[in-house]
């Protein structure tokens, strides 16, 4: 990185000759305008000296995002809440559970033969399907039975990606399988990412709340450790969620994790997409947050340097 660079003033120009001997003196102006400046500098040295030199440097540079899995706190409350769901869950073989379930395998079927296309009207149907016996489920079971169940299946799913065992993913979560390979939680054979024993549960059950909407919010069917794991991994580890969506996640994100460092997280994923402007409105941002922070302070200068390269590039042809 390059830094800023302060020229030395430049001497007044002489004024005419004013002694006999042809000597050139300093204009009275210019010498009160020389001592100020003296003034300043030796001013701003002893700051330097008194608080430190909080310039940037090359090395503080660190574009990395801030990691967004759970804490140990947040880790035991989420094996809480599946702990507690397990022991809700209905049972597997009640006539209603189990038109439920035949509803849902029918839906996973069509939803991977149809790759997840949404104009599909046998897709259209077999979600239809689903959907209904999920509305009719829920006020049967209620919502700690209902979600129970999900989290059984959501159990089965996890097992089945850390065994990269395809056939039972796909029977189990459909389509989901190629969502968790394009977002890079899983590699091509599924072999699990960090963070992919917390995400992946925390996807399902957002999947299976959300058929029943139209009934109950998404939201109030999740836990808030979910919700929030959900909306970081978006935030600072999705690549298929936009700039444009990663506005709304911020937003949503600052309401219920405000300790989060977001700023940080936009500014990264901005740096990541050579967005570089972008990027360093948002560790402006940050900076103002944390003022001390020598590695925001090296990003910014990085960003800025990089975004004013990038406005003076020539536009390809």
């Amino acid at each position: 990185m390059e830094h800023e660079r302060q020229s030395a003033p430049e001497a007044a120009a002489p004024g005419p000759p004013t002694g006999p001997t042809g000597t050139r003196a300093v204009h009275p102006a210019a010498a009160l305008v020389l001592a100020l400046l003296l003034l300043t500098g030796a001013a701003a040295a002893t700051l330097r000296f008194v608080q430190g030199d909080r310039r940037a440097r090359p090395a503080d540079v660190d574009l990395s995002v801030p990691d967004w899995r759970p804490d140990a706190v947040e880790q035991r409350r989420l094996a809480e809440v599946a702990a507690a769901r397990r022991a809700a869950a209905p049972a597997l073989d009640d006539p209603e559970v189990k038109g439920l379930l035949d509803a849902y395998a029918r839906f996973c079927a069509v939803e991977l033969r149809t790759a997840g296309d949404t104009r599909s009207p046998e897709l259209a149907d077999a979600h239809a399907d689903f959907e209904q016996w999920a509305l009719t489920s829920l006020r049967f079971l209620g919502s700690e039975r209902y979600m129970g169940l999900g989290q059984v299946l959501a159990d089965r799913v996890l097992a089945a990606v850390q065994a990269r065992d395809r056939a039972t993913v796909e029977a189990l979560a459909g389509h989901l399988v190629h969502h968790l390979q394009s977002t890079n939680l899983v590699e091509a054979d599924l072999s699990p990412r960090p963070g992919t024993e917390l995400v992946v549960p925390a996807i399902f059950m957002a999947r299976w709340a959300q058929v029943v909407r139209e009934s109950r919010p998404p939201d109030t069917l999740l836990s808030a450790e979910e919700r929030k794991i959900l909306l970081r991994w978006k935030l600072a580890a999705n690549p298929l969620v936009s700039a444009e969506r990663r506005e709304e996640v911020a937003r949503a994100l600052s309401a219920l994790d405000p300790g989060f460092p977001i700023m940080r997280a936009l500014a990264a994923r901005a740096a990541d997409e050579r967005q570089w402007a972008e990027a360093a409105r948002y560790y402006a941002a940050a900076l103002q947050e944390a003022p001390d922070d020598g590695t925001l302070r090296a990003n910014l200068e990085l960003a800025r340097a990089q975004a004013n390269a990038q406005s003076q590039r020539p536009p390809a042809p």
